[in-house]
Formats: C-alpha cells, sequence, structure tokens
C-alpha cells in the first residue's frame, strides 16, 4: 500500500468520518421525492462515488470487510443511477453514459468480491439496446459509441459472450483517440482478448496497462487517487475469479481487498 504524508492521512480520516451521514442525507432526499426527476441519476450516482471513496479509504487503513461493504454499497447505487438514466429521454446525458455507470458497477461489485451483482450489470449492458430511441439524438446509437463498445467488449469477455464486431469497433475508435484516453481502451481490449482465448499473458498486458493509465491520469493532490487504481483492481479481482491467478505486486492495487476471504 502507498505511503501517505501526515497531510494526506487527515483528509482519509476526514473522508471515513464525514462521508457516512452525507451518503444518508442524499438517499433521505431520494426516497422522500425531494429530488427533482432530471437530477435522481445523477443524485444516485453521486451517492455511488462519495461510497466507493469511502471504500478505498478503508483499504488504505486496513478495514477490508468495512471496505467491501461500500463497495457493495457503490454497486448498488452505480445501478440505481443506471435504472434511473434509462427512464429519462434517450438524449439525456446520463441516458447516454448508461453503459459506463454499469460498468462502474461491475466494477464496484468486484471490487467488494460480490460477482452475481457483477454479472448482473454485465448482462444489463450486454442487453442494452442502442436503437431504441436514435429518431432522438444525432449518431447511429442512443449511447456515447466509445463508451458503449468499451463497456460492451469488457463484459462480453467476462460473460464468455465477446462479440468480435465490438471488439472491432472499439479498437477502430479507440486507434483515433488522443494519449491518455487512448491507453484506457487499449487496456480493455488486451484484457478482453486475454479473457476470450485464455491467453493470461495478454490478461495482465491489459491490467498493467490500466494501471499506466491510472498513474498517467491521477492528481497528486487526490488523496483517493494516490490509495487505488480501481479498474485495474477490479480486473485483477474478476481474472481471479474466473480461475487465473494473478498476483500483482503494486502499491496501488489492493491483494489484501482481492484475496479477503469471501
Amino acid at each position: 500500500m502507498i505511503s501517505l504524508t501526515e497531510s494526506q492521512r487527515k483528509q482519509v480520516q476526514g473522508i471515513i468520518e464525514s462521508t457516512p451521514s452525507r451518503v444518508e442525507e442524499r438517499l433521505d432526499r431520494l426516497q422522500r421525492g425531494d429530488v427533482v426527476d432530471h437530477r435522481i441519476a445523477s443524485s444516485y450516482r453521486g451517492v455511488a462515488a462519495k461510497c466507493q471513496r469511502l471504500s478505498i479509504c478503508h483499504v488504505y487503513n486496513g478495514e477490508i470487510e468495512v471496505s467491501r461493504r461500500w463497495f457493495d454499497r457503490a454497486a448498488e447505487n452505480f445501478g440505481q443511477a443506471a435504472t434511473a438514466a434509462l427512464e429519462m429521454q434517450p438524449f439525456a446525458t446520463s441516458y447516454r453514459r448508461v453503459p459506463m455507470t454499469l460498468l462502474e458497477r461491475v466494477y464496484a461489485a468486484a471490487c467488494a468480491r460480490t460477482f452475481e451483482a457483477a454479472k448482473d450489470a454485465a448482462s444489463q449492458i450486454f442487453n442494452l439496446d442502442p436503437k431504441e430511441g436514435t429518431e432522438a439524438v444525432e449518431g447511429d446509437i442512443v449511447f456515447k459509441p466509445d463508451k458503449y463498445y468499451l463497456a460492451r467488449t469488457f463484459v462480453g469477455a467476462m460473460l464468455d459472450r465477446l462479440d468480435q464486431d465490438d471488439l472491432k469497433s472499439l479498437e477502430a475508435i479507440n486507434n483515433k483517440k488522443p494519449e491518455p484516453h487512448r491507453q484506457y481502451g487499449e487496456a480493455v481490449l488486451a484484457f478482453a482478448r486475454g479473457l476470450d482465448t485464455g491467453d493470461q499473458s495478454q490478461l495482465e498486458s491489459g491490467i498493467h496497462t490500466a494501471i499506466g493509465y491510472h498513474e498517467r491520469e491521477r492528481h497528486s493532490d487526490n488523496v483517493i487517487d494516490q490509495i487505488m487504481a480501481v479498474e485495474a483492481t477490479a480486473m485483477v479481482s474478476i481474472a481471479n475469479e474466473q480461475g487465473y491467478s494473478i498476483d500483482l505486486d503494486h502499491e496501488q492495487v489492493s491483494n489484501s481487498l482481492i484475496n479477503h476471504p469471501i
């Protein structure tokens, strides 16, 4: 685990102390119907993000059972965000980002090691209809194409249902992207190909690329970024659950979380 400065450790403790009440307050407002309809999806996503931040702080403190519970709550609220977004118009931003919201649910559930929830979210992504509502948006599909094909490629491989057309579409889009965004796509492509073909070296290459992407994107003033690479940790968790033996010695991949008894 990465070493933090005294100031950063205080930030971690502050998040641990303040976040639970903020989560409950936001959920209470949602349950009372105090949030306007067009902000329900983003409010649930905000709750999920807070839960995930809290999870990562508990990972740093070595409180793995607590961390897993908060990752599970993060996954649940990413799911709620996607459900609410799908009730909006296809041109709404929250609707268009549904595939990535569900993929965030997959990542959080994988970190919690609640794999049935991860697979349920993966199936939701795979069963989305990208053509429904296209008359209301510009483009061939209602979702953002790069995010849609990235999410479908990832979960298609995870479910052993990888569609080669999805993979080719993602690759074509990704090749036109600037760095470092291209690097994230490359991570998913390599990981998916590794799962699809049983090539552990390619699978591990995808995980290392995801770590590299996180290191390039993390901000020095964001303590959460310093502690853990969620996407890479989720990839290791999913690979191990599917029978691979991945044991990375990297400070931003939490082996204590991945290997903790369920």
